[in-house]
């Protein structure tokens, strides 16, 4: 595993499986990206709770065991914000990004949960779901902009003009 992260410790990957055991304990795994693209474990840790605490030892074991963690240059997580801050802390160097399936995920059960002026129908969750999907993975800027615009269309001009006409 040591040598792996000095082979290629540009890109490091982490997330968490929970309640692996019957005392909720969760897994945390590090990866590293090969030269294939392909993930190869680095670290894998037990954690009793995912706390700032618990996630700081673990980096600092990673970077104990590691000489090469100085020259990690993005970390990919889920969308732990606590997450975020301490990585930022232990590895100062690196750019921390968000994990397109985790945000995506979050994103659209935050959709589905949303019910400030009443819950949408399907076809209208489905249209927000693809939008929201096409916004993280645009290729440029103006194709986020398209898709953007149509996101706000959807779920913020026509639920606010839904709303306000429901007060007359």
């Amino acid at each position: 595993m040591r040598a792996m992260v000095e082979s290629f410790p540009e890109v490091l990957q982490m997330d968490c499986t929970h309640k692996t055991n019957k005392y909720n304990y969760q897994l945390l795994s590090m990866v590293a990206m090969d030269q294939y693209g392909c993930g190869q474990p680095v670290q894998y840790s037990l954690l009793e709770t995912n706390a700032d605490w618990h996630m700081a030892k673990c980096l600092d074991h990673f970077k104990r065991a590691n000489d090469s963690w100085r020259l990690v240059r993005i970390v990919i997580v889920d969308k732990d914000m606590r997450e975020v801050e301490v990585i930022r802390q232990k590895l100062p160097e690196a750019r921390v990004l968000l994990c397109h399936f985790h945000v995506i995920k979050w994103l659209h059960e935050t959709i589905r949960k949303s019910s400030k002026y009443g819950p949408y129908e399907a076809a209208v969750l489905n249209q927000l779901r693809h939008t929201i999907t096409n916004m993280t993975y645009a290729r440029s800027d103006e194709v986020y902009e398209e898709h953007r615009a149509e996101f706000k269309s959807l779920f913020v001009d026509e639920r606010w003009q839904a709303g306000i006409v429901g007060l007359f």
